[in-house]
This record gives C-alpha cells, structure tokens and sequence, in this order.
C-alpha cells in the first residue's frame, strides 16, 4: 500500500498538531476553513515582525521579514533546552536572540542566576511575550535583562565568561542574521565563554544550502576546539541542527542526565523528557567524524560568502532540509564513547542508536512517499527501543496521514502501536479516538475519549476540528 508522496510530505511540513502547542514537528492534522490570524504586527521600520496564530488556533509562529524564526511547540522547546542540559553548570547565560520566548525559560530552569538577552529590535521582546505558551510569562523576570542592539555589534565588545550562550539563525532576511556566522563573530562567542562553558548555534535547514551548510559547519570548526552536532528534530522537511562548541571534550553522565530530564514536563516541554536515551538519540556526530564532507569548505570571513536568497517557495525550502538532514544522515555516529556509563547503560544506548537510525529510515522512505516500508522500518525499531516516545510519534504521523486519507483500519492499527508505547499522551488518544468515532466503534471511541479527559481535561474544548475531511490520497 502506498500513499501518495505529496500528501505524505503535506503530513510532513506544518509544526504541530492541531489541539497541542507542545507537539513534535513531524506529525500534524490539516485543518480546513481557517486561515492564520495575526495577533501582533511590529513597528520596526527596519524589520517586518509579526506573530501569527496557526489555522488550529493554538501554535503561534514568530515572522521576521517574511520567513518564521520561531514556533511554539515541541521543536522550539527542544531547541531551548538542549544546551542547558548538555551543560556541567548553569550560573550565567546569553541568549543571541530571543525566539518563542521559550530559552529564557529554559534558562531559568536551569537554574541560571542571570539570563542576558540581545535583540536586534525591541518588538522582538514584545513578539516574544505573545507567546507565553512556550515561556511561560518569566520574560519579565528580575535575573532577566535585555539590550537592544544589532548583535554582532554587541558581542564584539560584549565581557563573559558564560556557562551558556545560545545564538538562533532563524533566516537571512537580515544582515545582522549573516554577520554572525562569520569566523570572527565565532571566535567573539569564544571569547565570551567559561572554559567549561557551552556554545550552541543552531541552523535551520530548510534556509540553507547544502554548500551554505558546510562552509557554516567548517567556519565553527576553525574556532572550537571541539565540535559536535545535534539534531533539533526528525522532520526532513523542517529540520534543524545544533552546533555545541566547546573548548573541553564532551563527557556526558546519563544518570545526571536523566536526573535533570525528570525535571522536564513530556507533553510541556520535550518529548523525550523521561526517556534520556531517546534524548541522546539526537546526537549526530563530532567535528573529526564529519571532517570528510568539510575538505572543501571554505570559512565565512564576511556576511557576503554567504548572499542573501529570500523568497524561497515552501517546495524549495521542504526541499533544502530534505536534502540537508539526508546528508548529516550519513555522518551519524552512536554518542557512546562520550558517556560516562556502565556497560548496561552503553548496550542500551547502542540498542537506541540503530533503532533511531530505523526511525530516520524510515522518515527518508516517507517522503517518497513509500508507506508500506516506512511501517516496517518502524516495526523494526519497536524491537530494539519500544519505549522510544519519537517512535510513537512516528507512528501518530503516519497514522494520520491514513487517518486524513480515510484508510481507517490502518490508522487504527498504527494508532494503537502508538498509545502502546506513550498511553499518557494527549494527541495519539484523540486521533485514536476519533479514528475509532469515524469507525462507528462507539464504545472505543468513548475510552479514548474518557481516557483523554482524564489527561487533559480541557483538550477537546481546545481542539479545533475540521470541518471536512481533507482529500483522499490515492493507494496503490
């Protein structure tokens, strides 16, 4: 059985689910007959800023001259947390951006005592507080302070140390966005960091092209010591990756790691908030292990070695992460041997990579569109990781996506895999349900739903259903 790979990858492109602000990026629910709404528009004569509430009507998306810098919901929570918890110790953070709003929480969760903000403009703070979904209304916390300055301009004059510094390359609709991916605003960022300090850039890669990419990861290479890369999600046509730089080798403790996981909410904040290996499942590799891609990169000495190209179609950026995250695919490495584990601990761990890696498969083959193989590969994983939460959401995702098609029988099936390994997340018990309610299987739909207002008591008032079905995908 095969479905169609335009409406697989439509599956694949939005950032979320419809009812929950805090859903992975991968699966989401077409909602017909709502059109976005703007709910802030700033003044900013330099920068066109506006936040945009989604078709669903709870995800919000923050809009810098026309490409989104950021999104609530599980990827930007995800992309918030990732330095905090990689990092030995939290006293003092900077923040080259301010996004969702969502790293000043993650910051201050981390038991940071003073968050520094830099923005290029101040309706980017006010943009900010429109989202308090993803930074719970701590904007105007005492330990936090703003400056208003374009960025490159401030960190090279800026006096560190910092345990953290996170920088956010949302797009380059903006000089300022450009300027810090030269060399020398790298080794500023160097300069302003504790020896045991963190250093994270992130890049999103439906912006970027694969030859921009790797004179980006080879520019961060010529000034850290020691780099590695992360992935921020598994969404090939909306992805993006981390880069951590550090000037002492990476040694992570999964017992600590765990530890401060435990603290984190799987349906507020990360999904892979009680399971650490599934959260180390997003390491890619070091500097040394991608080096080969690199040989002919050359480093960014000005904003100009990487020209301004706006105005890409939603086609040609799904296209760009694609092509991107397939490339980081193949340099991905198990993060064993910078554990501090026991034997058990690093059995598991290698069970967990080569199941992530049946995951990733298993996306590839989904945007061609290949159902029948995508399944099976995610059969695969169930037997190595089947507590693995992204494994449940890959299966939620495809499930919809035969759900959406009117396929219901499947959609149950994979459902139910779902509910088998996260039973206590919202959404997969409300597209369980309602399969089950399209079905005419009453009786079921009413446990789910049951069970659902058990968890979330409000979600069904929250969810804004769609008013029709949306086109069957044709089967082969």
């Amino acid at each position: 059985m095969r479905l169609n790979s335009i409406f697989i990858r439509a599956i694949l492109i939005t950032a979320g689910l419809m009812a929950i602000p805090c859903a992975n990026s991968y699966a989401q629910s077409v909602t017909e007959g709502k059109a976005e709404s703007v709910v802030f528009r700033g003044s900013d004569k330099k920068l066109d800023i506006k936040v945009v509430r989604d078709s669903d009507g709870v995800g919000m998306k923050l809009v810098v001259n026309g490409s989104v810098a950021a999104s609530t919901g599980d990827g930007s929570m995800r992309r918030a947390y990732y330095p905090f918890l990689m990092a030995s110790r939290v006293e003092k953070t900077l923040l080259v951006g301010i996004g969702s709003g969502a790293p000043v929480f993650a910051a201050l969760n981390a038991s940071s005592a003073s968050v520094s903000v830099v923005v290029e403009s101040r309706d980017l703070i006010k943009a900010a507080e429109q989202m308090p979904g993803d930074n719970f209304g701590v904007l105007k916390d005492r330990r936090v302070t703003y400056t208003v300055e374009a960025p490159s301009t401030w960190i090279a004059k800026a006096k560190g140390p910092y345990d953290v510094i996170m920088a956010g390359h949302a797009n380059r609709a903006t000089l300022a966005d450009r300027a810090l991916l030269t060399q020398k605003s790298f080794q500023s960022y160097r300069g302003l960091l504790k020896e045991t300090g963190v250093f994270a850039q992130w890049l999103n890669l439906s912006s970027l092209d694969t030859e921009d990419l790797k004179k980006i990861i080879a520019t961060f290479s010529s000034v850290f010591p020691h780099v590695y890369i992360w992935g921020g999600d598994m969404n090939p046509v909306n992805s993006w990756i981390m880069l951590a730089g550090m000037n002492q080798p990476m040694v992570l403790n999964p017992e600590i790691l765990s530890a401060r996981l435990k603290t984190l909410d799987p349906n507020r904040d990360i999904t892979e908030a009680d399971n650490v290996y599934s959260f180390l499942s997003f390491y890619v590799c070091d500097g040394d292990e991608i080096k080969p891609l690199l040989e002919s990169a050359p480093v960014i000495s000005k904003p100009g070695d990487i020209p301004f190209k706006g105005g890409f179609t939603e086609e040609e950026s799904m296209s760009r992460s694609a092509d991107n995250f397939l490339l980081l695919g193949i340099y991905r490495n198990p993060i064993i041997s910078k554990l501090v584990a026991s034997e058990p601990v690093k059995e598991k761990m290698s069970d967990y990579f080569k199941a992530r890696s049946f995951i990733l498969n298993g996306r590839k083959v989904g945007i061609a569109g290949s159902a029948q193989e995508e399944i099976g590969l995610y059969d695969k994983a169930m037997t190595l990781a089947p507590e693995d939460p992204h494994l449940a959401l890959s299966y939620l995702a495809i499930g919809l996506a035969y759900y959406r098609s009117g396929i219901l029988d499947r959609a149950a099936d994979l459902l139910e895999k779902a509910k088998k390994i996260t039973p206590d997340r919202p959404q997969i018990r409300f597209y369980l349900g309602k399969t089950y309610e399209k079905m005419g299987w009453s009786a079921k739909a009413n446990m789910e739903f049951n069970a659902l207002r058990e968890l979330t008591p409000d979600y069904m008032e929250r969810v804004n259903i769609p008013t029709g079905r949306a086109p069957s995908a044709p089967v082969n």
